[in-house]
């Protein structure tokens, strides 16, 4: 006689309330396409790397110029545990690693670099580039 085990999942199972730093990066690689008239595409490239419970999601945010044979400038890498916050951003301009605690903070710290003198000027080149 066979019995069969119903369920022991709760019935309530649902994602975390708050958007992933994917989520977010992939918003903003779509919206510098849209500002520069798609001759710029942001890009985010994403790996799971370490063992065990010290896993962790990298992700990549690349400008791209496809007309330059995809030539690609990478600004930051975020990095985080399947928990999403805290969070690591390393800029690749050497501004060393900064830890973020909230989706809140995630955003705020994102405008200032997508603000900053040094991505404009980035930009400011492969726009120049791109259009000569």
């Amino acid at each position: 006689m066979s019995s069969i085990i119903p369920s022991l999942w709760p019935p309530d199972l649902a994602p975390t309330v708050e958007r992933t730093p994917l989520a977010i990066l992939k918003e903003q690689a779509s919206q510098l396409g849209a500002a520069t008239k798609n001759l710029l595409e942001g890009q985010v490239v994403t790996q799971v790397f370490g063992q065990g419970n010290d896993r962790r999601l990298r992700h990549w945010f690349n400008i791209v110029a496809p007309s330059l044979d995809r030539y690609t400038y990478q600004l930051f890498v975020v990095s985080h545990k399947l928990e999403l916050y805290p969070l690591d951003v390393n800029l690749v301009s050497g501004r060393g690693i900064t830890t973020l605690n909230s989706e809140t903070e995630f955003i705020a710290y994102l405008r200032q670099v997508f603000a900053s003198d040094e991505t404009r000027r980035v930009i400011g080149a492969l726009l120049a580039q791109v259009q000569s």
